[in-house]
């Protein structure tokens, strides 16, 4: 019982080398341990490995769990399955299913794991191959199984497909997440697909209240994953959108503005214009410098951002590849509204080189995957990747060789995976939340730019970004998690105020990608293009 309880222990504190060690032979025979290791802890020292993205140690433990005799049953080749899944290690994945098929029987967790291992690499077809293969054998699928199929759908464009896993959720009685809702929206993004998302979005609102069903907690669901009304709302107003541009004859295809917005023509707002020089403000804004009174609080904030970019870039070079990886710092710290504790949010840009290993088809972007896609799968296999780096490097609870990264965690169902992590500077201080994402996009490049270009016409624009931003912030009133505007957005809010006023701002220009990029294609039409 004590020795389980210690690899409990080190797996609960990310220890994960700690939790691995203390199954291995070697460890055993320090405790004097003659009975077999309880197989909750060989569990728990492939959950730590899976956590941080080690697939190959968690099949090693396996490996170690069947060689001292233990049963595998379905959960011990779930755990390992787990990792496998996390790390977009399909080939492994699809080799523990074949194993566990011939020692124990796979349960619908099995199922879900194993087809979203062949989706997050990429191999859309293996998975929804994989999932009828397993279906049609009798094995029910759950909401993992799903998802997963839904998302290799989207990845092929197959959007009947996505509409019939749907409704077989629905039949199936299969409880729906807001991965299922992402999936779907995905599958039907073409402009021309508005009123086939509208009657997805029909069988979706069973998802609302889902959490309430056997099955949610049957297999585990967080409470974070369901289906929320606002949700399904939003939803609804982009299909909208759509129609109305289907309707007039926009095909939605048409590039995108080129401009914020233009100062309004004269006598057009009835808004009473803000006028700064007889604005009155609080002497508390004054004394912790929110409108920018402190010049040095905010020339610090600059000066720890760019090292904090710098450091990062250097540590991404290392990863992949010198002259390959390029950190572009974005958000309020970029354009001017952040505080001294506002996160670090970085987009590390990369060379094609690199995109191209990462995705491992043969040296070449898939043809059968839309640019999103593609980039998408580098995004997601760039973090792991990323945090692997770090992982390899520390012990655990510590910080790197260096003694200032520390992996903190990887969210990689979201919109964007992304990486958290905490970065402690040579010269002492508070650790930094750093949030990295490895968008090839630059979408967050472009728009952060675009605010901070107010900076250069008239810096009031950006005082008053920062008020709002704190504004919003002391009412809890933004977050998107939370059902509210960004920080971004509350700051474009204030730049568009900034723009009703005649003299104050103009139209604003955003760059292209292209001009924002600092890494040139190697070759092609495009080489030379970068920033």
């Amino acid at each position: 019982i004590s020795h389980a309880t210690a690899v409990f222990a080190c797996a609960r504190a990310a220890a994960w080398r700690h939790a691995v060690a203390l199954v291995l032979p070697g460890a055993l025979a320090q405790w004097g341990l003659v009975d077999a290791v309880a197989p909750a802890a060989y569990l728990a020292a492939m959950g730590a490995c899976d956590r941080v993205g080690l697939w190959e140690q968690a099949i090693s433990v396996l490996q170690h769990m069947r060689d001292r005799g233990s049963q595998l049953d379905a959960l011990a080749f779930n755990s390992a399955l787990s990792a496998c899944s996390r790390s977009s290690a399909w080939q492994a994945a699809l080799a523990l299913s074949a194993a566990l098929a011939c020692e124990a029987a796979p349960d619908r967790t099995s199922l879900g794991l194993a087809v979203r291992a062949c989706e997050r690499a990429g191999r859309w077809q293996v998975a929804l191959h994989l999932f009828d293969e397993l279906t049609c054998s009798g094995l029910k699928a759950g909401t993992v199984a799903y998802n997963a199929a839904i998302y290799a759908s989207a990845l092929g464009r197959h959007w009947q497909g996505a509409l019939g896993l749907l409704g077989g959720m629905s039949a199936n009685s299969v409880p729906m997440t807001r991965s299922t809702l992402n999936g779907l929206l995905r599958a039907c993004a073409a402009p021309d697909r508005p009123v086939e998302a509208g009657a997805g979005l029909l069988l979706l609102q069973e998802g609302i209240g889902a959490s309430k069903l056997p099955a949610w907690g049957e297999q585990g669901l967080s409470a974070q994953a369901e289906i929320q009304d606002r949700d399904l709302r939003n939803v609804a107003a982009r299909i909208e959108l759509q129609l109305a541009a289907l309707a007039s004859g926009d095909s939605g295809q048409a590039s995108e503005p080129t401009t914020l917005a233009a100062a309004a023509p004269e006598g057009e707002s009835s808004i009473e214009p803000l006028d700064f020089l007889r604005f009155d403000v609080p002497a508390g804004i004054i004394a912790h410098g929110i409108l920018g009174s402190e010049i040095g609080d905010q020339l610090a904030i600059s000066a720890s951002s760019e090292r904090t970019r710098a450091a990062l870039q250097e540590e991404a070079c290392s990863v992949f590849g010198a002259g390959r990886a390029h950190a572009h710092l974005v958000g309020s710290r970029l354009y001017g509204a952040a505080s001294m504790d506002s996160d670090v949010d970085l987009v590390v840009e990369l060379s094609e080189d690199a995109q191209r290993e990462l995705l491992g088809f043969g040296g070449a972007h898939p043809s059968n995957l839309a640019p999103e896609d593609a980039s998408r799968l580098v995004a997601g296999r760039a973090v792991m990747t990323f945090r692997r780096h770090f992982e390899s490097r520390v012990g655990p609870g510590e910080a790197s060789a260096c003694g200032r990264w520390r992996a903190v965690d990887v969210a990689l169902d979201t919109r964007q995976p992304l990486l958290r992590l905490e970065y402690h500077e040579p010269r002492g201080g508070e650790a930094l939340t750093v949030e990295v994402l490895f968008d090839q996009t630059l979408l967050a490049v472009r728009k952060s730019a675009l605010v901070a270009s107010c900076w250069a016409v008239d810096p009031r624009a950006v005082h008053l970004a920062r008020l709002v931003r704190h504004w919003a912030g002391v009412r809890r009133i933004v977050g998107q998690q939370q059902g509210y505007l960004s920080g971004y957005a509350w700051a474009l809010m204030a730049v568009f105020y900034c723009q009703r006023r005649l003299g104050l701002l103009g139209a604003l220009r955003p760059r292209s990608a292209s001009e924002h990029r600092a890494l040139a294609p190697p070759s092609g039409p495009e080489a030379g293009a970068g920033a």
